[in-house]
């Protein structure tokens, strides 16, 4: 299926530790960026037919571009292994008390002229998350950053999340987003679409999704 924090956190993997950490290795100074967006309005769903009272949304954010196969394979070879064992620790036991999601992506235009992101949305039915990941490939991507932040905010305004649920996100990436000074960057003012990687960890924050970084 294809359908097209608190900010001063110093932990390195959380969403504003990870931007921070970027921030302060390659460029100390602050850059000037394009006005951000900071009306993201996350979208949320009503729950039904939870047999626990107990619920995990958990959506995986997929860097996608040229260094990543082994990583989109890893991902893709053990997400029913990490789930039976989220199901397992948190005492999941009815059929919707875990779903997954994916939000794939690579880069803005003319550094990709593939895609700049994608998405499979919530779902338990972990079987069609992984044949989703199975059509995932690797390619393309031009310079170092690459549209990082545009995923992250797809995470708000795409994806329908459960108000019941606890809201964990996973990025699984090996370059920064765009804007932070990195070498090679061809969006030296940020995110093409006006995204902030700073304005999107507090959004995540206050709407208790807690991200991660592997």
């Amino acid at each position: 299926m294809d359908e097209e924090m608190d900010v001063y956190s110093s932990d390195p993997y959380s969403s504003s530790g990870y931007y921070s950490y970027y921030r302060s290795r390659f460029n100390p100074e602050p850059v000037e960026r394009p006005p951000p967006i900071t009306d993201y309005n996350i979208r949320f769903v009503e729950g039904s037919g939870l047999s626990r009272g107990k619920c995990i949304d958990l959506v995986f954010i997929l860097d996608c571009t040229g260094s990543m196969q082994k990583y989109i394979n890893s991902v893709r070879d053990h997400i029913i292994g990490i789930c039976d064992m989220i199901r397992g620790e948190e005492g999941l036991n009815g059929p919707d008390d875990l779903r997954v999601a994916v939000v794939n992506y690579r880069d803005h235009p003319p550094q990709d002229s593939t895609y700049v992101y994608k998405f499979h949305p919530f779902t338990s039915d972990i079987p069609d998350v992984q044949n989703y990941l199975k059509g995932l490939t690797a390619s393309g991507g031009g310079d170092g950053p690459e549209a990082v932040t545009a995923a992250m905010a797809a995470t708000l305004t795409d994806l329908e999340w459960r108000r019941e649920a606890a809201r964990m996100a996973v990025l699984v990436a090996d370059a920064p987003p765009h804007g932070i000074g990195e070498g090679g960057d061809q969006f030296k003012q940020g995110d093409p679409d006006g995204h902030d990687p700073l304005v999107i960890a507090r959004m995540m924050a206050q709407n208790g999704i807690t991200m991660f970084m592997r």
